[in-house]
C-alpha cells in the first residue's frame, strides 16, 4: 500500500511540473499494483473495490486528454477510491 500511495504522489508531482504523460504513466503503475495487492485479501467486498480501483488508474492511464488540469480531475477519481476502500477496512 505505501507503494501505491507513493506512485499516487509521483502522479501529483508529474502534474503539479505539467507532465501529465508522466502521471498517466503513474496510473498504468498504480493498476498493476492494484492488481497484486488484490491477492492479499479474497472476500467479494474485496475484489470489487480493487476491481473498480483498477478500472479507474486504467482509464487514468487510457485517456487521450492530455492537459494536466484534466489529467488531474481523473486522478481524483483514483484517490476517491483509494479513500473509499481505506474507510470500509477502517469500519471493521
Amino acid at each position: 500500500m505505501l507503494t501505491m500511495d507513493a506512485k499516487l504522489a509521483d502522479a501529483k508531482v508529474s502534474l503539479l511540473t505539467g507532465d501529465a504523460q508522466a502521471a498517466k504513466k503513474q496510473a498504468y503503475v498504480l493498476a498493476e499494483l492494484a492488481r497484486l495487492v488484490s491477492n492479499s485479501r479474497s472476500t467479494e467486498q474485496w475484489s470489487a473495490l480493487v476491481g473498480d480501483f483498477v478500472a479507474s488508474a486504467t482509464a487514468v492511464a487510457a485517456a487521450s486528454e492530455n492537459d494536466p488540469k484534466a489529467v488531474r480531475q481523473l486522478l481524483r477519481g483514483i484517490a476517491e477510491r483509494c479513500d473509499g476502500c481505506h474507510e470500509k477496512s477502517r469500519m471493521r
